[in-house]
């Protein structure tokens, strides 16, 4: 299937999933600038946040396809989101494109002839040729981009996406009604980024990055759920999801922001602790948030 090569993929050897101890965790992996340890344990938090987001969104994507004949999935990861839409859309070639191999993408190959994995560093743009794919999703990629590799990006989106094809970004906001752990917890992810030039909620601005791929019919939504954790009484499914996907993403950034002025062993256990206890007792509880913003190419930006 060499219909959307714009040059050959790299022959690099497939990226371990486990790494030693969280020093070098941070220190070894796939892409230098990004936060998340490529480890079993980011594997798994990542299989767990694509259900998260499935059940939020009650499927895979909003935008409004209609037999869509190529896919793309840039960030792909562990390849859930795009191995489902092979599946969704047997008559489309989905495209998964990753700096980091998963054992996923593997089997998928094996049981799907319509889905490819591409493993290549987005940041030095995209390897296909242009106006290939009728539909191009992004999804929790901000914090793994610095802000002007993003707008390239962008430019790069725009140029795979043929005319009247789809474009659907989906990333994290602050939360909203958040208590003072929450906060803190937000303001060491913010500032640990920012030192890489990365927006960890540069969602915020999305409705500006339609407007500068010059996309029409555009679309924004949040999508809002409940951080609580349950106390013997009822409780949404989706809410206990929420406080799950959190907890492994502090995990999974213990590393990063244990690197931060002032942020010691001691005080990031004891923040866990109370944001913990915050998170069980606050009324009413914080609200998790997350834009989707889509829209369509019907014209060049260039």
């Amino acid at each position: 299937m060499a219909w959307f090569w714009r040059k050959p993929p790299p022959k690099n050897p497939q990226l371990p999933l486990t790494q030693p101890n969280e020093q070098q965790a941070f220190v070894k992996r796939a892409d230098p600038l990004a936060l998340f340890p490529v480890t079993e344990e980011e594997h798994q938090r990542l299989e767990f946040q694509h259900h998260m987001m499935h059940s939020l969104l009650h499927g895979n994507y909003l935008a409004p396809l209609q037999d869509p004949l190529s896919i793309l999935d840039i960030g792909c990861g562990t390849g859930n989101w795009a191995i489902e839409m092979a599946s969704a859309f047997p008559r489309a070639n989905v495209v998964g494109v990753d700096i980091a191999r998963s054992p996923k993408h593997e089997k998928a190959l094996e049981r799907l002839g319509n889905y490819v994995y591409v493993q290549a560093d987005i940041h030095q743009g995209l390897p296909f040729i242009a106006q290939q794919f009728s539909y191009v999703h992004i999804r929790f990629m901000t914090s793994a981009i610095p802000q002007p590799q993003w707008m390239l990006l962008l430019q790069e989106v725009e140029r795979v996406t043929h005319l009247g094809g789809w474009i659907e970004l989906v990333d994290s906001l602050p939360a909203q009604q958040a208590g003072p752990m929450l906060r803190r917890v937000e303001r060491w992810m913010t500032q640990s980024m920012s030192q890489r030039g990365i927006d960890p909620f540069h969602a915020r601005f999305f409705d500006y990055d339609l407007e500068y791929m010059r996309l029409a019919h555009t679309v924004s939504r949040d999508i809002v759920t409940p951080l609580q954790i349950p106390s013997g009484r009822s409780i949404e499914r989706l809410s206990t999801l929420a406080v799950v996907n959190l907890q492994a993403t502090v995990h999974a950034l213990r590393p990063a922001l244990l690197t931060l002025p002032g942020v010691s062993v001691p005080l990031f256990e004891s923040t866990l602790d109370a944001l913990q206890n915050e998170l069980l007792q606050k009324q009413p509880p914080a609200l998790m948030q997350f834009r989707c913003a889509y829209g369509q190419k019907t014209g060049s930006r260039r």
